[in-house]
């Protein structure tokens, strides 16, 4: 084997050893290294950790809808934006089942505001049709008194 694909193993075993010391760390651990490094994989972890419970909030406030998707994207991007602010840090899952409880709940609001809208719209009666074309003589008469206005 040559140096570079010595390299690409030893960066593959860092790799993991990396996921294993992730996998190892609380949640608290997780956020604090997020909030402080921003590194990624940590809050990928937290993703893969509290994504589920979330997500379950989501959609048991908005049922299977697109807006349940929005509301558990919206939590995490809440907790990415919010992450140094946590207090204590081995509180995050209760402070983003929180914050998915509030952003889905103003989602329902939304969807119940759309869906009395919609059904107004939808009891709207369709307007009458007016006819397109005048009868000949009564257009020529018309335009005769148009024509006599000063």
């Amino acid at each position: 084997m040559g140096l570079a694909a010595d390299t690409g193993l030893l960066a593959m075993v860092r790799a993991s050893l990396d996921t294993v010391r992730l996998c190892e760390l609380t949640d608290g651990e997780l956020l604090t290294r997020y909030a402080h490094t921003r590194d990624e994989a940590a809050f990928a972890e937290l993703v893969r950790r509290l994504g589920p419970a979330v997500y379950g909030v989501c959609r048991r406030i908005l049922r299977a809808s697109p807006d349940a998707d929005d509301a558990f994207q919206v939590a995490f991007l809440v907790l990415a934006r919010r992450a140094g602010a946590i207090s204590p840090p081995g509180r995050v899952a209760a402070w983003l089942h929180g914050v998915a409880v509030m952003t889905a709940r103003k989602a329902r609001t939304g969807q119940l505001k759309r869906f009395a809208r919609e059904a107004r719209l939808d009891s709207v009666p369709e307007p009458t049709s007016l006819p397109n074309t005048m009868e000949p003589d009564l257009a020529e008469v018309l335009d005769e008194e148009i024509q006599r206005l000063p």
